[in-house]
């Protein structure tokens, strides 16, 4: 039974060990982010109290003039319009509203028109020397009912009757561009003093303010009147005649535009700015032994509006800004800004991570374990995925990641700017401080600087969210306890996350670097050639990393295990022969058989060992696809009858995907030639080494690599630089005579 449950165990670890060397479509890759997408989603909307939110017991025995039995303290900022403010204002607004008058301009053209022709026809008369009769009755054609036949008789006789027209005409003139006002009940709704008048002039509305008691209605006509006695200095016997003719002709031209009002006062109203007021998360709505004021119940009147987390726009909201982190993602981890191309499982990790710190970090906002004014971004572990991200992958992918998570917790906050600073500096406080950790016992110090900085981070950031003085040195020692728990779990995980996803993490390679180890040892006894030969390359390949700045140290792993193939038949491979050569006594197609088996041989036995999935792919790309030329040229050479192609010399691998793969067959091929170099002097490595880069290059073997002309030339120098120090005693340099020559 025991023997039963072992085995299961062990299948499953073999599953996520190998699950690096599974070849997944891409099309599944996609897919499983899309999904990913939709379960975050699901969750943030669904999740109940995923931002803390409140129950209706919470409000159940608050009322006006009770004394509170409890503290209530706003879980979160909340913005909200205060309504009746905002009605209050926009009252004050109606109030001071001007009721809006037009002018009518046909009424005032008719009526100018109509005196104009009445003024003709008395000067027509008085110059024929007409009847009063006879003037009665044209007027009566003209203008039917405006004066009486004893009214035109007086007019027609008066002596001063031409000067009175020429003043009835200017006064008239005047009192209608100013306009009749037709003043309706309406207007006493209206608190103000003033109208707004618009008048027509040119074809172009000119608005005037107009002081109600200025203008000119029916009823005050009269005694508007009176103003132009003494204006044009008329006699007590002119004056009443002037007035009698002007009243008879004056019109009310200027209404109320009851449609212009309601417009004006629609767009005023709209455009009055609500007033919006904001509740601090931490502040404290109620205070526990108070009475609760009106005021007080207003403001949990607003906390019961946002009991709801779950509503058709922030649904959107939450899809639509879930939807840009995607977006950023995607933009963030792509090679030429990542810097480092992120396989396909190490997506999968960053996806089962982001979930992990998603629902911890949702679950424990629930507990009510934390104060309700600490920042949610103080619960989510963001410092550990940093830390766990950057031993396991990058340090440059785990700052991208700590933003991203920074936005995410800025999500499940509704915007709290504080949480996001929070997790997101102590993403990048976790970053840099495992960054150059090269020993576990590093990972414990990292533990206390973590800690030191979370503290410190919850100080500035408190200055800036104005807590209270007494909640200053709690929310510090929240900040402490986050960094702290999160190097601890990092201490815990990492070597499982190691040991489940097999990845070549520092630790890992540091240990796998031991030349003690049984493996190496083995090959040092069976294969001492091929032993030798691995270190040298290791040291080739470890320079030239470190100086294009790629992984120095997966380079020199991979080089001491790129030939451990070559331990089952070590006298097929020329370092490892002591006398004959055994390849003069089979042919060369047996003979390439054997050489180029020591590849799959060597895959074998690194999955064997379960070494991690890059030194794996750099063991069986450390040749590529290239041409074994030595045995090609043989088999030419005794071909006869039989068929000879280059793709049966050829090794069968992939050439070269990662630059530390590109820079270990670059070593391998440098330190196999310069084996044969005879006096071997700066020039002749020089030319050698970048000879068999070209040849690499021209093979193909360089495409995948991501290696550029920039960085081989540097490779070459690396290699020379090495090459020098190894052979300085026996390169002859040229006597100074000679130079001199």
């Amino acid at each position: 039974m025991k023997t039963g449950v072992t085995n299961k165990k062990s299948n499953i670890l073999i599953f996520f060990q190998n699950l690096p060397n599974k070849k997944l479509p891409e099309k599944v890759r996609i897919v499983s982010i899309f999904i990913s997408y939709v379960v975050i989603f699901l969750i943030l909307v669904f999740l109940p109290r995923y931002n803390p939110v409140y129950s209706k017991s919470d409000f159940s025995d608050l009322k006006v003039g009770e004394i509170a039995e409890k503290d209530l303290v706003a879980k979160r900022d909340i913005i909200y319009v205060d309504n009746k403010a905002t009605q209050l204002k926009k009252e004050a607004i109606q109030k001071l509203m001007l009721p809006v008058f037009g002018t009518e301009e046909g009424i005032t053209q008719k009526t100018l028109s109509h005196f104009r022709q009445f003024s003709a026809i008395l000067r027509d008369a008085l110059i024929d020397e007409v009847y009063p009769e006879e003037v009665y009755l044209k007027l009566q054609a003209n203008l039917p009912g405006l004066f009486a036949r004893e009214e035109v008789e007086k007019l027609i006789t008066n002596e001063n009757i031409l000067n009175l027209l020429d003043w009835a005409d200017q006064i008239l003139n005047t009192i209608m561009v100013q306009g009749i006002f037709v003043i309706p009940e309406k207007i006493r709704e209206f608190k103000t003093d003033f109208l707004e008048v618009w008048r027509w002039e040119g074809g172009e509305r000119k608005i005037e303010r107009v002081r109600i008691g200025d203008v000119i209605t029916r009823e005050n006509l009269k005694d508007k009147l009176l103003s132009f006695k003494d204006q044009y200095n008329l006699s007590d016997e002119d004056y009443p005649l002037i007035a009698f003719i002007v009243s008879r002709f004056a019109e009310e031209n200027v209404f109320f535009d009851s449609e212009q009002t309601e417009s004006n006062l629609y767009r005023a109203i709209e455009g009055v700015e609500p007033v919006v007021r904001k509740l601090v998360k931490g502040e404290r709505i109620v205070r526990k032994g108070f009475i609760i004021t009106e005021e007080d119940m207003e403001k949990i009147e607003v906390l019961k509006k946002h009991a709801t987390s779950v509503n058709l726009y922030n649904t959107l909201g939450t899809g639509f800004f879930l939807l840009i982190i995607y977006i950023l993602a995607f933009i963030l981890l792509n090679p030429p800004i990542a810097k480092k191309k992120i396989s396909r499982n190490q997506t999968y990790t960053l996806l089962a991570m982001i979930f992990a710190y998603l629902i911890i970090g949702l679950i424990l906002v629930r507990i009510p374990l934390f104060p309700e004014w600490l920042p949610t971004g103080v619960v989510f572990p963001t410092a550990l995925v940093a830390m766990l991200i950057t031993v396991l992958i990058s340090s440059e992918l785990a700052i991208e990641i700590s933003l991203l998570l920074g936005m995410l917790v800025l999500l499940v906050t509704r915007m709290d700017i504080f949480s996001f600073l929070f997790a997101f500096l102590s993403g990048v406080s976790g970053t840099l401080v495992v960054k150059e950790a090269q020993r576990r016992i590093d990972l414990i110090r990292a533990n206390l600087y973590i800690t030191a900085i979370n503290a410190f981070l919850m100080v500035i950031l408190s200055f800036f969210q104005h807590y209270e003085t007494v909640w200053l040195l709690p929310a510090t020692g929240w900040g402490a306890l986050n960094g702290f728990v999160c190097g601890i779990l990092n201490l815990s995980i990492l070597p499982i996350l190691e040991h489940t996803l097999n990845a070549a993490t520092r630790f890992r390679l540091i240990e796998l670097s031991d030349l003690n180890s049984p493996i190496l040892k083995k090959m040092l006894t069976l294969a001492h050639g091929t032993y030798g030969h691995s270190l040298n390359v290791a040291n080739l390949a470890e320079a030239a990393s470190r100086n294009i700045g790629a992984n120095p140290l997966l380079a020199r792993v991979a080089a001491y295990y790129h030939d451990i193939g070559k331990m089952d038949q070590p006298e097929y491979f020329i370092e490892n022969q002591m006398a004959d050569n055994k390849h003069n006594y089979i042919k060369p197609s047996l003979s390439v058989a054997v050489i180029k088996s020591h590849v799959k041989i060597g895959i074998e036995k690194a999955k064997e060992l379960g070494l991690p999935k890059e030194v794996v792919d750099i063991i069986a790309q450390h040749h590529g696809s290239g041409l074994i030329s030595y045995f090609y040229s043989e088999a030419l050479k005794k071909k006869g009858n039989t068929k000879v192609t280059p793709e049966s010399y050829s090794y069968t691998e992939s050439p070269p995907a990662s630059p530390e793969a590109g820079i270990v067959m670059l070593a391998d091929a440098v330190e196999a030639a310069t084996r044969t170099l005879k006096k071997p002097t700066v020039a002749k490595l020089e030319r050698l080494v970048w000879d068999i880069i070209i040849d690499k290059f021209k093979q193909g073997q360089m495409d995948d690599c991501e290696l550029t002309f920039r960085e081989l030339k540097i490779i070459k120098k690396s290699f020379v630089q090495i090459l020098a120090g190894h052979f300085h005693s026996r390169i002859e340099y040229p006597k100074v005579g000679e130079a001199i020559k």
